[in-house]
């Protein structure tokens, strides 16, 4: 009966470390979704004005640099989560698959026919600053200790 209750116990604290983790996972991703917002706002402001950047062409349409960006940094988040869940070295192996993917988003922007030269650029910067900001919060800020099971290195 002892024995139940501590495991009880036991189990109880477990749950509440990973529901913790996936708290500090969603505020993180928050954070960086915000950041990324700004500095790709910041970006498409100062290409469109200062660079004759097409602000009509789809890389740089307000609608499509907001819905990728969130959708993007979830994705990242539920990633992050997976890995640090299942992986041995959930950080280092989160870093190389953002790594890969943000070669393969890159195609995108460089392939798109008839955008000019500084909406390609304005449009690789963004998918450059937004995996930084994301990718650097996210194994930085969401860590948890080493004794809980769930995001370590």
């Amino acid at each position: 009966m002892i024995a139940k209750r501590m495991s009880d116990a036991n189990s109880d604290a477990t749950r509440d470390e990973q529901v913790a983790a996936v708290v500090r996972i969603a505020q993180v991703a928050a954070l960086a979704a915000i950041a990324a917002l700004v500095v790709n706002a910041l970006i498409r402001i100062i290409a469109v004005g200062m660079f004759d950047a097409s602000g009509d062409d789809e890389p740089m349409m307000w609608g499509a640099i907001v819905a990728a960006t969130l959708v993007a940094t979830a994705v990242a988040a539920l990633v992050y989560k997976l890995l640090g869940r299942f992986a041995r070295r959930p950080i280092t192996i989160f870093r190389i698959v953002a790594a890969v993917v943000l070669v393969l988003s890159l195609v995108g922007p460089l392939t798109t026919p008839d955008v000019d030269g500084a909406t390609r650029v304005a449009a690789v910067a963004m998918h450059l600053t937004g995996a930084g900001i994301v990718v650097g919060l996210l194994t930085t800020l969401a860590r948890v200790s080493r004794d809980v099971p769930d995001i370590r290195e």
